[in-house]
């Protein structure tokens, strides 16, 4: 993690200067597996979905370590998902983070989450 960080913050004067970003895991290639085959062949759009969230939720645990003020923003987290897997998702959210959140539905959320979330609607 300091190593990380360390790297990250070193290429700061850089990036200004360049008006870029060159280090960070959005240079990386990821490739995913399910029973050691490319996800991309052999799970649903669902085990995608869900694995890609899983990156994404550790990336923002990884950035409180450089920055406590993080704002997560999820857009349309929910397509392809259960109701199972909504509501796990948002569970296990770190709530220390601002998180913004885009779906076209709320109807699968529980009751319970929603009453402690401020839910704007747009039409």
């Amino acid at each position: 993690r300091e190593n990380y960080k360390e790297t990250i913050i070193s290429s700061q004067k850089i990036d200004i200067l360049s008006k870029t970003t060159t280090r960070g895991q959005q240079k990386d290639d990821l490739l995913i597996k399910y029973d050691n085959n490319d996800a991309s062949a052999c799970a649903s759009q669902g085990q995608i979905r869900v694995s890609v969230l899983a990156i994404k939720l550790a990336m923002f645990e990884l950035f409180s370590y450089i920055n406590s003020n993080v704002i997560m923003i999820l857009d349309d987290v929910f397509s392809e998902l259960d109701k199972k897997r909504q509501n796990a998702i948002i569970e296990n959210l770190n709530p220390s983070f601002q998180t913004i959140m885009t779906t076209a539905s709320v109807s699968d959320i529980d009751e319970s989450i929603l009453k402690n979330s401020l839910i704007i609607n747009l039409e």
